[in-house]
């Protein structure tokens, strides 16, 4: 017997069945009748299924308890605890912790069989409760989700925006410590339509203001913005300090280009704060926007006798604030007379006045619009289907890329002109210097483009060539937007700043005078009366940059937009949507959520980015367009027809009733035909207004 057993482990030393496991394999694996019987199969089975599930459930012991992170305490959750879930880290974590169970399971089915265990490991399935509430997804979808393990419940998820809602009052509440913070607000309007409208119900109108707090960087200090007093003892607005009626001064045009210099590309960090069911265009709402925005943050009473706050907004606000601080400048206090409040113009709706002042220029008139070869003629081969809403009221993106297109394309026949070549690529292929180039630039600025107060209607004694003329005007004005765009978005704030002084001779000359006010009087503000180091801080702090990109600079006004319309219960927009649905869509469910958007717009983007979800994203890919750039080339070479309808060079208009005051303004109208378009039309005087939509944001 004792010889027999020494041979079976001779042959087993000599095999590859060396050790027990390996054994084990063979057995488990060998279908020789003489080894296998049904009695022994079944108990081999059982045995191993057995030792499996010990295993498993083992595993899951573990991974369940609270030092593996994988708990979520839904009353005591804070924004970071949602925005910073990263499904990566979860599945490192079952991959070290339940390395048996994970090669069976995914990271899913492992949270879910966790959470069954214990209703304590929920970080997974908080999130996907969140994430459900912000889509406005049903209760009973969610009670069902939660019954499976894919969600917590309802209730769980109300605890948690609670305690998220108080997380970020608490963090509005660092903010003021310091106080080192700038804060922006946009009306929104809501239009709560019934189902079927009667006498007493046909539905409610109704506008809410929205605001977010951007912390200020660059390494501001409270010593930059320690000049609320001395800034008061120089106002206008003192009665014991004369009226200052200096008018701004055009700096020189030389320096645009030396004052180029980009922005550090660090990414913006936003606060938002709770909507007030307020009216931002009443003066009275006004003043209580503002001490609601301050209550929120918890500034003190001392701090306004001493510092200034910036705030960003459209043209509205500075318009409200104008008229407040003029009406209070009796009151005794500093926080009474809101002495401390510095309103700095949107740099998203500066870009909207750009694009609307061009249309109204070069495109709305009607005489224009009949012309073949013209501006709005040219327009139509980017849009053919839209050509009238093109001549009545475009939105912002159509206007913002037909202008980039449009301009674009114009300077491309321009260099084909200059150089000779009817292929550029001929020209790039000879190889010419630097120099060249730089010879050629000033030759087509000087002969293809209007200077900057050109006369260009008086430059020859042959006949008139009109079109040509508006030809010159719009690369002229498409060139100055192109390059303000590009300063914007660059953050290049020297060359924005002296390009905005062309602008308010713009606005003067083609009937945005409000715009053109109120912009002059802040520049003149920069330039001359606030101290260098405040001055500094606006300058830095006039865009923001909320994607971090080198390129990704915007108006600060651009986030409250972003915000309202993520707010706005739109069905075909994929993105964050707290407006809520049908019992549930009311002010006091937007108001209550309105500080969450940031965190809800977070939590869609890291849920899309954990789970691969590519095809959800807004931007649009790139457009094929080159047919219709060719046959936007070719319109633009001509041949034109000899009409008699000018366009109206808006830049010396401006200049003139600007600085030469009513009279200047009188000669000029002399001096233009009667058939004027812009001039005639009283509705000029008011701002036009853009519907945004997702696209008008892609389009920056």
């Amino acid at each position: 017997m004792s010889q027999a057993l020494l041979e079976i482990i001779n042959l087993i030393e000599s095999s590859s069945l060396q050790t027990i496991p390996n054994f084990l394999i063979a057995l488990l694996e060998s279908r020789d009748p003489r080894l296998w019987t049904e009695a022994t199969g079944n108990a081999v089975e059982n045995w191993a299924l057995d030792l499996s599930q010990r295993i498993y459930v083992n595993e899951i012991k573990t991974v369940i308890q609270s030092i593996h992170g994988l708990h979520f305490n839904a009353h005591s959750a804070t924004a970071d605890n949602v925005t910073n879930f990263s499904l990566e880290k979860m599945i490192d974590k079952f991959r070290c912790v339940t390395p048996k169970t994970w090669a069976l399971k995914g990271v899913a089915i492992l949270s879910i069989l966790a959470n069954s265990s214990s209703q304590r490991c929920n970080a997974f399935q908080a999130i996907q409760g969140f994430f459900l509430d912000s889509t406005n997804t049903p209760r009973r979808v969610i009670e069902v989700l939660s019954r499976g393990g894919w969600s917590v419940s309802a209730e769980s998820i109300c605890h948690m925006v609670q305690s998220v809602t108080e997380s970020l009052k608490a963090s509005l509440k660092k903010l003021s410590d310091p106080g080192l913070y700038a804060m922006a607000y946009e009306n929104l309007d809501f239009d709560f339509k019934t189902k079927e409208p009667g006498d007493q119900n046909q539905g409610t109108f109704s506008s809410i203001t929205t605001a977010t707090f951007i912390p200020l960087t660059y390494g501001t200090t409270l010593d930059d913005l320690r000049y609320s007093k001395e800034l008061w003892e120089k106002s206008s607005l003192n009665p014991d300090n004369p009226k200052d009626s200096r008018p701004p001064a055009t700096p020189d045009r030389q320096y645009l280009f030396e004052r180029i210099q980009e922005r550090q590309d660090s990414k913006t960090v936003q606060y938002p704060a709770r909507a007030m069911h307020l009216k931002a265009s009443v003066n009275d709402d006004n003043i209580a926007i503002v001490k609601s925005l301050e209550r929120q943050a918890g500034t003190s009473p001392e701090w306004y006798h001493s510092f200034v706050r910036l705030c960003h907004g459209d043209l509205g606000m500075q318009e409200r604030h104008d008229a407040t601080t003029e009406s209070r400048a009796i009151e005794s206090t500093p926080q009474e007379r809101l002495q401390f409040l510095v309103t700095i113009p949107g740099g998203f709706h500066i870009r909207m006045a750009c694009v609307d002042a061009i249309w109204r220029v070069h495109i709305q008139p009607k005489a224009l619009c009949e012309v073949r070869g013209g501006i709005f003629d040219q327009f139509k081969i980017l849009r053919p289907k839209d050509s009238s809403k093109l001549a009545s009221n475009p939105t912002y993106r159509m206007l913002n890329d037909g202008i980039l297109h449009l301009t674009s394309s114009h300077l491309l026949v321009c260099w084909e002109q200059a150089t000779g070549f009817s292929d550029l690529k001929e020209f790039a292929d000879s190889d010419p210097s630097w120099s060249e180039i730089v010879a050629l630039s000033k030759k087509i600025c000087q002969e293809k483009i209007a200077g900057w107060i050109s006369e260009v209607r008086r430059q020859s004694e042959d006949p008139r060539d009109y079109l040509e003329e508006g030809n010159l005007l719009f690369r002229r004005d498409g060139l100055w937007y192109c390059m303000l765009a590009h300063a914007m978005n660059t953050g290049a704030i020297g060359a924005m700043e002296d390009l905005l002084w062309l602008w308010v001779l713009m606005f003067s000359g083609c009937g945005k005078h409000k715009y053109a006010a109120h912009l002059a009087k802040f520049l003149r503000n920069l330039h001359s009366v606030y101290p260098a180091r405040l001055a500094q801080v606006i300058r830095s702090h006039w865009v923001c940059n909320p994607s971090g990109r080198p390129d990704g600079f915007r108006g600060v006004d651009w986030l409250v937009e972003r915000n309202n319309l993520y707010t706005k219960a739109v069905t075909h927009l994929p993105q964050v949507i707290i407006g809520g649905s049908s019992s549930n869509r009311t002010l006091t469910h937007i108001i209550n959520q309105s500080s969450l958007i940031e965190t809800y717009r977070m939590v869609h983007v890291n849920i899309e980015q954990n789970f691969y979800i590519k095809h959800r994203g807004t931007q649009h890919a790139p457009a094929k367009m080159e047919v219709m750039l060719q046959m936007l080339q070719e319109r633009i070479r001509g041949p034109h027809t000899m009409v008699k309808i000018e366009v109206l060079n808006v830049l010396l208009k401006g200049a003139q009733s600007y600085v030469g005051g009513e009279e200047a303004h009188r000669e000029d109208n002399d001096d233009h035909d009667e058939d004027s378009p812009i001039e005639r039309d009283p509705a000029h005087d008011e701002p036009r207004g853009m519907g945004l939509t997702i696209s008008d944001f892609d389009a920056l």
